[in-house]
């Protein structure tokens, strides 16, 4: 798979993405607090319903997914997380130092497994997955998926983390 980076990417520089992303950070203050919140409050080995609800349900919210989060039923997600722990545990590594080949499958399915919980497709997967293990799970949505050219699924996700881990 030859990785290619998207036109957005064409002529930025690691000085322009730092100026940005400090732009960035000034104008979204609070979305950044919210964010440290939720990941500081869950503790995951533990996740229950209150706290789905309350922290991966608005971080989906604060995402702009407001619809479907609302539709999501804080015990079954609850339950598949809890069910997921030995997974989620296996992958709470650091993205940097993970060979991705070793635990592809495991990626495909966790992400799947969340995927099957009603209201939750692709983008709100890889947004719960990443509060749950920041260190690993990158979020994504349709519209990176088209920029690289991958598909909106399991398969398509572990191919964006390939591709973020090869930039």
């Amino acid at each position: 798979m030859v990785m290619r980076l998207p036109r957005f990417w064409e002529g930025v520089t690691v000085q322009l993405f730092e100026e940005t992303l400090e732009i960035w950070r000034e104008l979204y203050i609070l979305d950044d607090v919210f964010y440290r919140k939720i990941i500081s409050e869950l503790d995951f080995p533990y996740i229950d319903p209150k706290k789905s609800y309350c922290y991966l349900l608005r971080f989906l919210e604060l995402w702009g997914m407001r619809r479907s989060a609302v539709k999501v039923d804080p015990r079954k997600l609850s339950e598949k997380i809890t069910n997921l722990r030995p997974l989620l545990t296996n992958l709470n590594r650091n993205f940097i130092e993970v060979d991705l080949q070793t635990v592809e499958d495991e990626v495909i399915e966790v992400f799947d497994e969340v995927s099957e919980v009603d209201n939750i497709g692709s983008t709100s997967s890889s947004k719960i997955l990443h509060p749950l293990v920041p260190n690993f799970f990158i979020m994504w949505d349709k519209e990176i998926a088209r920029e690289f050219n991958i598909q909106t699924n399991s398969s398509g996700y572990v191919n964006f983390l390939k591709i973020c881990k090869s930039i």
